[in-house]
């Protein structure tokens, strides 16, 4: 099941950014927020192969680093629906992927992140008993 899980968070990313980045050709991602250039692209790719490599380490403190990780992503969600709401609606007319990410990113990324963070720290407890 931990093994399916962190495949899953890391198809998400490599798949989701793939996707939704069209090929690491969207600019609307990139001029609505930096994080999604070329670069963060490319680093939410490497994350995603990360998860996948780390399947069997679910008990480590990485799983602590993972959660920091989509916590900023989560933070970063947060405060672009704070600032940016309607720019993000004006998506709906022409470029609806880019909406959905935008939409969508925040949550999924709050799941793997209470995922990895559960995972550890129920390792931990059945390491205690």
């Amino acid at each position: 099941m931990v093994n399916l899980l962190m495949l899953s968070a890391g198809l998400t990313n490599i798949l989701g950014i793939s996707l939704f980045s069209k090929l690491f050709t969207n600019k609307n991602l990139s001029k609505f927020d930096s994080l999604f250039d070329l670069r963060g692209n490319i680093l939410i790719l490497l994350w995603g192969l990360t998860y996948i490599f780390t399947t069997k380490t679910y008990n480590n403190p990485i799983m602590l680093v993972f959660f920091a990780e989509k916590l900023v992503y989560v933070i970063n969600y947060i405060i672009s629906f704070i600032k940016k709401s309607k720019k993000i609606k004006s998506f709906w007319k022409n470029d609806k992927l880019t909406f959905l990410f935008l939409n969508l990113y925040g949550i999924i990324d709050l799941v793997f992140g209470i995922i990895f963070v559960v995972l550890f720290f129920k390792k931990q407890n059945n390491n205690l008993l």
